[in-house]
């Protein structure tokens, strides 16, 4: 449910921001700011397909760790860095 309404909302707020910075005419990767959102819509990109793997491909070769193959930690890793670095981007005067 949540990727279903999350997804859209992530991909228009990514593509306002590029139409934004083309209408002002600044620079495209001039601050922190700019340069924080573009790795947080790949993260996201990579993160969404991370999930896709880790669903539909079970590799038995992965180790496990308390019960649950390693991809599964690593992707749940991600996912928190990615709301750190989103609460952090928000925050930011820059």
């Amino acid at each position: 449910m949540s990727r279903s309404i999350a997804g859209p909302i992530i991909i228009a707020g990514f593509a306002l921001g590029v139409h934004s910075v083309k209408e002002s005419g600044s620079p495209k990767l001039g601050d922190k700011h700019k340069k924080l959102g573009v790795a947080l819509f790949v993260l996201y990109l990579a993160q969404v397909m991370g999930g896709l793997i880790i669903h539909f491909f079970k590799p038995t070769w992965a180790p496990k760790l308390f019960r649950k193959p390693v991809q599964n930690y690593f992707h749940a890793i991600v996912g928190i860095l990615i709301m750190a670095l989103a609460f952090y981007q928000v925050s930011s005067p820059n």
